[in-house]
């Protein structure tokens, strides 16, 4: 009974995380790329007059900016300045209204979603957390998980302070949602997930 509920909790939150923005979403299959780039070190990103609503509320208004990738790159803004939506139209994970984002001089409509996400990790203020152990929720894409790997992140992103023994356990159980975690714990595990993936932009 546990774990149906467990996974009845699951399937619910992730519907509610998608609900609202399922008309946004890039369900639709892609044309075959008509570049072919390998990204393992993308350097330029440029944004060119990017526009977004949602619905009648437009959140973004011919946005243009042209982005070296190297060191921190940090965007500041209010609360509902469409920061977020920013970084979801930047990551691929929502299509403009308008206006084109190119990765090296190339569109990445040109590059294809699929590349590009090769390229990047994205920690996102709604990530989720899954019933499992602390290495299954870094590793999280159901490959081989590299332990080396595993214990250089714990390292990084301080995961010895998910437990009270102050000791990195990779085998630690997380509930569903990480309700047995602080906000902060919580934090540091997603970090540690997208670090995991070793990518040239986080």
């Amino acid at each position: 009974v546990y774990h149906g509920i467990n996974g009845c909790t699951a399937a619910l939150t992730a519907y509610r995380m998608v609900a609202d923005d399922w008309d946004h979403l890039p369900l639709t299959e892609e044309e075959k790329p008509s570049v072919h780039l390998v990204l393992d070190n993308p350097n330029t990103l440029t944004l060119n007059n990017i526009s977004y609503s949602y619905g009648n509320k437009q959140v973004l208004n011919n946005v243009s900016s042209h982005l070296e990738l190297q060191g921190f790159i940090q965007i500041t803004g209010e609360s509902g300045a469409g920061k977020s939506t920013l970084m979801d139209i930047l990551t691929g994970l929502r299509q403009p209204d308008s206006g084109e984002i190119l990765i090296d001089g190339h569109s990445m409509a040109a590059i294809g979603r699929e590349n590009w996400w090769e390229a990047i990790s994205y920690q996102s203020q709604d990530d989720y957390i899954f019933h499992g152990t602390v290495q299954e929720n870094i590793a999280f894409n159901g490959e081989k998980i590299n332990d080396a790997r595993i214990l250089e992140i714990a390292e990084i992103c301080g995961l010895d302070s998910l437990n009270q023994m102050g000791v990195f356990n990779p085998q630690q159980k997380i509930s569903e949602g990480g309700v047995n975690l602080s906000g902060g714990q919580r934090n540091r595990l997603l970090l540690a997930r997208a670090l995991y993936k070793k990518s040239h932009l986080l």
